[in-house]
C-alpha cells in the first residue's frame, strides 16, 4: 500500500494539477501536517492529492511510510515531548472521523442486511468543532508555508462518503458513485485487471495509465499506455502464451475495451509511464461548432497560424475548480488544424503537451483560457465531442524476459 500511495502522489505531482513540482515539495509538506498531528488520510487531503485508489484500506502508517512522516523527530522538531501519548490521540483535524474501523461496521451491517438495491445514499453530519479545527490547519498551514492548505482542501466528508462506498462495493458488489452521477456498469480498470487476477491470483491490482480523459472521450488510434501492479500475487511465474490468451480474450469479447502487446515489464520500467506525464505529447480530433460560419480566409489564418507553437496561459477550469488549486499553468500546442465539415461544424485536429484541457481551448472557458480557438474565429466556439488519436511515448519497453517470466 506505501507503493501504492508514494506513486499516486509522484503521478500527481507530475501531471500539472498539483500546487507542488515534485514529490519531495509534497513529502516536505506531510512532514509538516504530521507535525500538527493529523492522520494519514488528512495529510493526503490537505496536500490535496485528489481522492482515488490511495485511499483505499490505507492506514496511517502507510501514509507516513509513503510520504516519509513515520518517525517520531518530526513530532520532537514540532516541540512535541511526549510523542507516545500524542501519538495515541486522534487526528486534530478529523478527529478520528476518517478511521477506518469507524466505517467498515457501516459496511458490514449493510451486507449482512442483504439488501437487493443497487443504489446506496449516504448522510454525513459532523461535528461543528471539525470546521474550526480545520481553519486551524489552514492558518498553521500558511504560517509553515504549505500551499496546499489554502484552498481546495477535500472535505472531510467526502472522504467518509467514498470510504463507506468503496467498501460497500467490496462487501456487496455494489457499484460506488460519490457524486450522484450516472454509475457505469463497469470501468477500464475491472475488464482488463479481472483476467489477470484470476491468473495470478492476486489480493488486488492498480491500473496505472499514461495520462486521463473525461468520461465522453475515446481513446483511439494505437489506444494509451498503461501498467498494471498485481499486489500480492501467488502465481509469479506465467508464461507469454498466458498473457496473449488475455489478451485475445479481452480483445474479443468487449468491443469496448481492446489491448496490444500486453507483456510484463519490469519494476523500473514503470518510471517511463510516470516520466511521461512531463514530456509526452497527444493528438486529438474534436468536432466544433461556431456560432457563426467562418470563411475560408479565416480557415486559412488559423491554420497558418496552427503551424507554429501556440503558447496558451490556462487557469484552472471551472468545471474542476472544486477540486483542483486555482493555478495558471503554461501549456503548448504544438500544432492546429481545422477544417470545415459543413453548416457551423468543423473538425480540429490538436497536437499538444500532456495536461493541456483542451475543452477549455476550444470555447475558452469565460476567458480563463487564452488564446483559445474561440478568439481566433472571433465567435462563440463549443466542443461537441473529442477523441485522443495518440499518445506519444514509447511504451511498454521490448521484452527483456525469458520464455517463463516472473512477476517478482
Amino acid at each position: 500500500m506505501p507503493g501504492t500511495i508514494e506513486t499516486a502522489v509522484a503521478a500527481w505531482t507530475k501531471s500539472g494539477n498539483s500546487p507542488y513540482e515534485n514529490i519531495e515539495q509534497a513529502k516536505q509538506a506531510a512532514m509538516k501536517l504530521r507535525g500538527f498531528g493529523l492522520c494519514g488520510l488528512c495529510i493526503l487531503r490537505y496536500i490535496q492529492l485528489p481522492i482515488g485508489i490511495a485511499y483505499y484500506d490505507c492506514t496511517p502508517e502507510d501514509v507516513y511510510q509513503a510520504l516519509g512522516t513515520e518517525t517520531d523527530k518530526i513530532r520532537k522538531d514540532a516541540g512535541e515531548n511526549n510523542v507516545e501519548s500524542h501519538s495515541s490521540q486522534p487526528c486534530t483535524a478529523c478527529l478520528g472521523v476518517l478511521d477506518l474501523t469507524l466505517t467498515a461496521p457501516i459496511a458490514e451491517k449493510y451486507g449482512a442486511e442483504a439488501f437487493d438495491s443497487q443504489d446506496v445514499l449516504v448522510g454525513i453530519e459532523l461535528p461543528k468543532s471539525i470546521y474550526l479545527r480545520h481553519r486551524s490547519v489552514q492558518v498553521a498551514g500558511k504560517q509553515q508555508g504549505i500551499p496546499s492548505v489554502a484552498s481546495g482542501v477535500l472535505e472531510i466528508k467526502d472522504v467518509v462518503r467514498y470510504l463507506i462506498l468503496h467498501q460497500l462495493s467490496n462487501a456487496c458488489n455494489v457499484r460506488a458513485d460519490t457524486k450522484g452521477r450516472r454509475v457505469t456498469e463497469t470501468s477500464v480498470a475491472e475488464i482488463i485487471g479481472e483476467p489477470l487476477q484470476q491468473l495470478v491470483r492476486c489480493d488486488e491490482y492498480n491500473l496505472v495509465g499514461s495520462g486521463r480523459e473525461d468520461a465522453d472521450v475515446r481513446m483511439l488510434g494505437d489506444g494509451r499506455p498503461f501498467y498494471i501492479e498485481c499486489i500480492n500475487p501467488r502465481i509469479t511465474t506465467i508464461t507469454p502464451e498466458q498473457i496473449h490468451e488475455i489478451e485475445a480474450k479481452l480483445t474479443n469479447s468487449n468491443s469496448s475495451v481492446q489491448v496490444r502487446r500486453l507483456q510484463l515489464i519490469r519494476p523500473e520500467d514503470t518510471s517511463i509511464i510516470k516520466e511521461g506525464e512531463e514530456n509526452k505529447t497527444k493528438h486529438y480530433c474534436a468536432l466544433v461548432w461556431v456560432s457563426e460560419q467562418l470563411s475560408q480566409e479565416k480557415i486559412d489564418d488559423i491554420n497558418s497560424l496552427g503551424q507554429s507553437e501556440i503558447l496558451l496561459q490556462q487557469k484552472t477550469p471551472i468545471r474542476v475548480l472544486h477540486r483542483r488549486a486555482p493555478l495558471i499553468r503554461p501549456k503548448k500546442l504544438l500544432s492546429l488544424e481545422i477544417s470545415h465539415i459543413e453548416g457551423r461544424f468543423y473538425k480540429v485536429r490538436i497536437e499538444s503537451e500532456a495536461g493541456t484541457y483542451i475543452k477549455e481551448f476550444v470555447h475558452g472557458d469565460l476567458g480563463r483560457t487564452t488564446p483559445s480557438l474561440a478568439e481566433f474565429t472571433g465567435h462563440t466556439a463549443d466542443i461537441l465531442e473529442l477523441d485522443v488519436e495518440n499518445v506519444s511515448l514509447d511504451f511498454p519497453p521490448a521484452p527483456k524476459m525469458s520464455t517463463a517470466d516472473n512477476l517478482e
